[in-house]
């Protein structure tokens, strides 16, 4: 990706002596003043470069950053880069980046994130230099493109075989060996008794004896 590099003189003083300008020292001439430093506003001109304060939080948070979110904001940067670029043509750019107006626009839009190399490709034609383009464009690029973490999955819970009631509420029917409880016992007998074994009369529990017992429980009545 190629970007033109441009220099312009800036007065010498706190931003003189800041990161930003100790960044850039070793690629400005010899004979230039500690304050001519590469300009790095989106717009290439040649106004007093300054290094945006949310570029600093967007380097440091883009790991932070929700996909959704980055790509707003990435849309948003680039509509600001095309504004103070002149708006040009969203056709023009389209065939300069080989893409169709309606994706440009969903671009814009954020709606569509656009591929690494349309994205050099729109810094180019908007003339932005490469330090906004690493600092700002590619952060927010990266945090968009970054795949939101899966939720894990839900451990099913098996279901093993119920657990028979409390020993002590319950009975071992005589006749079909099934578990039954002290206040299901009427109804149970009923069942058999619909059955034609009339030696289960339905207000008796004579056949039903309490578990652990090997003796058959005295009926109730």
């Amino acid at each position: 990706m190629a970007f033109v590099r441009r220099t312009v003189p800036v007065d010498p003083g706190d931003f003189a002596t800041s990161q930003l300008a100790r960044q850039y020292q070793n690629s400005i001439a010899a004979n230039r003043s500690p304050g001519d430093i590469y300009n790095i506003t989106i717009n290439g001109g040649a106004e007093k470069a300054q290094l945006p304060s949310f570029v600093a939080a967007i380097a440091a948070t883009k790991d932070a950053l929700e996909p959704d979110l980055a790509q707003q904001k990435l849309s948003q940067v680039l509509a600001e880069a095309r504004v103070k670029a002149g708006k040009p043509k969203l056709r023009t750019l389209a065939r300069a980046v080989t893409y169709s107006e309606s994706m440009l626009s969903r671009v814009f839009n954020g709606r569509l994130l656009p591929t690494r190399d349309k994205l050099e490709a729109l810094a180019e034609q908007l003339d932005v230099d490469m330090s906004t383009f690493t600092t700002v464009w590619l952060p927010l690029w990266e945090a968009a493109n970054r795949k939101p973490a899966k939720p894990k999955p839900a451990v099913a819970q098996t279901e093993g075989p119920a657990e028979p009631p409390p020993a002590s509420e319950c009975f071992v029917c005589a006749a079909c060996k099934g578990w039954i409880r002290l206040i299901d016992a009427p109804g149970h007998i009923e069942w058999h008794t619909s059955l034609g074994q009339e030696q289960f009369p339905i207000a008796s529990v004579t056949h039903l004896r309490p578990v652990g017992q090997q003796k058959p429980k005295t009926a109730l009545r």
